[in-house]
């Protein structure tokens, strides 16, 4: 029976028995085995891919792969449509190549295998181009697999077959992205360094990070932590901390701990010592100050802040910026300065450990007690005094009523004294307390004796005027005697005392006040010194009568005398003079007295003055 097959194959079939039923006849059986017994349908004995009983079918010998020896196995023949008895058929259709896809995940590495709808041999190209065209001259091979590592982006492989009738299929090209670069961690949130704080919060991210591990100092490593997780740091110790990141992709690519993401910064809870700060411009102990410039630096100061008694702070400021205080608004007093300061991880200073300086505002000035004016002429005179506070003084002694000091120092030095000098002498004094406030200057005057020293000459008389008043009347008149061969007094109408001389004097033991006195030397010349007023100076005068000497040699005159006593504040009612046995006076005239008129002053004679007070001025001579 003639059978149409595909493809134009003719296959003629021989109905024959089957006696041992094992699927081939057994006429094909003895044919191509001898016997029934060696074979059976199911069987391929040349190992064509054909079975005995599909051999049988389609006439092929059972016993070679090519049956029709064209170099093309019966079973590709089959395959691919040609004939396998007949060397003249052929295969015009190319392979087609399956079991290739692109693969769009990212990936380390990719493996493909492929496979051709008939038997073929194939050529391959990996590539970063997307378009391929093989060279004629490539050679086909047997080999259906590719692999693709170690490098990075988009690659393509491309893949041609070729069959047993030569026929060549189109290139065939897919895609695999290819990563094998780990991603670099970002650390965020990474605390200012140095910090206060003893906790951190940090997130970690990333071009395609998907998982990360950390670790902190010297620690081990954590899980991986998918990246949508914060690290929570607490209890951080002070000092330096480093913190370790390591990512990974999707891919699988991981960071490697070599080339860890690392962040560091510094733990520092600790102030800045006492010792180290250091303030400038304050105010200190008494300050009379309206303002002053507050300056603060010392090592790792960044800031400072300060207050003024008051817990309300100033600031914060730079520490490279001056604060200028005002205290104008503050009261006399006490007051404090607090300054605190900050470094640079915003540690401040406790309050018990900040710096403070106390001062008294003070803008009082200070008085100077214990000066007053003398009320009586004298030959030495020793001024103290003091204030109503702690203070320095500075003082001058000289015949101005008035003083301004220049650029004088101050001192400590509170008293003085002024001796050998005569007339009115002024002693000036101020004062500075401890804020630097200035009293006023306060003068006080006292009138001046000078020690009378006399040079007696040798035999002759000398007239003596000696101040004599009811203060010093029991000076005794024998004080120079080993020296003094006579001494007498003449007074209104007494005779003194001469025993030597043999005069008419009576004898006497002590100086009268208002009496006036001839000192006869001895025989040689002899210096002396009596308490009592110089020649060209004004005794006390007291109300009555006094005896004075007045100096002639510079006041002349009658009138220039009144003259010198008007200036100086006295109201004159009676001058008279006692010379040997003759009275004079000037206005008004006291004739019932003895006294007559004269108008001029004798050298060496003795004078009355009768005054009706006593003035604190005494008349200057040496400046008329």
């Amino acid at each position: 029976m003639l059978i149409g097959g595909d493809n134009g194959v003719i296959f003629w079939l021989h109905f024959v028995e089957d006696t041992d039923n094992d699927g081939i006849l057994d006429n094909w059986e003895r044919l191509y085995f001898n016997d029934l017994t060696t074979t059976n349908g199911t069987r391929d004995t040349d190992g064509d891919n054909l079975t005995q009983s599909i051999e049988q079918l389609i006439g092929t010998n059972p016993l070679l792969q090519d049956t029709d020896n064209d170099g093309i196995s019966d079973d590709e023949e089959l395959n691919n449509g040609s004939d396998p008895l007949n060397k003249l058929s052929f295969d015009v259709i190319p392979p087609q190549i399956i079991g290739l896809t692109s693969i769009d995940k990212p990936s380390q590495s990719v493996n493909w295998t492929w496979s051709a709808d008939e038997n073929a041999t194939f050529r391959y190209k990996l590539h970063d181009q997307k378009e391929w065209t093989f060279n004629p001259l490539t050679p086909f091979e047997a080999i259906n697999q590719a692999s693709l590592s170690d490098v990075n982006g988009l690659w393509y492989l491309h893949v041609q077959a070729k069959d047993a009738a030569n026929n060549i299929s189109p290139v065939w090209t897919v895609s695999a992205l290819i990563d094998t670069t780990p991603p670099v961690a970002e650390i965020h949130g990474i605390p200012s360094s140095p910090t206060n704080s003893t906790t951190a919060s940090l997130t970690i991210n990333g071009t395609d990070v998907m998982l990360y591990q950390w670790k902190l100092d010297d620690k081990t490593w954590s899980n991986a932590t998918e990246v949508n997780a914060s690290i929570e740091l607490t209890d951080l110790s002070e000092g330096q901390h480093s913190l370790s990141v390591i990512d990974s992709d999707q891919t699988g690519n991981w960071q490697t701990t070599a080339n860890a993401t690392q962040a560091q910064w510094e733990v520092d809870t600790t102030p800045i010592p006492p010792d180290d700060v250091s303030v400038s411009g304050y105010p200190e102990g008494f300050s009379p100050a309206g303002s002053t410039t507050l300056v603060v630096n010392g090592p790792g100061i960044t800031q400072y802040r300060y207050a003024i008694d008051a817990p309300d702070w100033e600031g914060p400021f730079a520490v490279s910026a001056a604060s200028n205080l005002d205290f104008a608004d503050l009261a006399d007093g006490n007051h404090t300065l607090w300054v605190e300061v900050c470094d640079q991880a915003g540690n401040w200073q406790p309050a018990a450990s900040a710096f403070n300086a106390t001062w008294t505002k003070d803008t009082t000035p200070p008085v100077i007690n214990g000066l007053a004016n003398s009320t009586e002429p004298v030959l030495s005179k020793t001024w103290t005094w003091s204030a109503n506070e702690e203070v320095t003084y500075r003082h001058a002694v000289n015949q101005n009523p008035t003083w301004n000091f220049l650029d004088e120092s101050f001192h400590s030095t509170n008293s003085t004294t002024l001796s050998g000098a005569e007339g009115s002498w002024f002693l000036h004094v101020q004062a500075r307390d401890q804020a630097g406030n200035f009293s006023s200057v306060q003068s006080v005057f006292a009138q001046f004796w000078q020690a009378l020293s006399l040079t007696i000459p040798a035999d002759q008389w000398t007239l003596v005027g000696i101040s004599v008043n009811a203060s010093n009347a029991s000076i005794a008149a024998n004080l120079v005697w080993d020296r003094i061969s006579k001494i007498a007094t003449w007074s209104a109408e007494r005779d003194g005392f001469d025993t030597a001389y043999g005069g008419t004097f009576d004898s006497f033991h002590v100086f009268e006040p208002g009496q006036g006195y001839f000192i006869e030397g001895g025989t040689s010349d002899y210096s002396f010194e009596l308490q009592g007023p110089g020649v060209h100076q004004m005794p006390p005068l007291l109300p009555g009568w006094n005896l004075i000497c007045v100096p002639v040699q510079v006041i002349p005159t009658v009138t220039d005398f009144f003259q010198v006593f008007e200036n100086a504040g006295w109201t004159i009612q009676k001058l008279a003079k006692w010379s040997g046995n003759e009275y004079g006076t000037v206005s008004p005239i006291d004739v019932e007295n003895g006294f007559a008129a004269f108008s001029i002053f004798n050298a060496g004679e003795g004078y009355w003055v009768n005054v009706t007070q006593t003035q604190p001025t005494m008349p200057d001579f040496k400046n008329h």
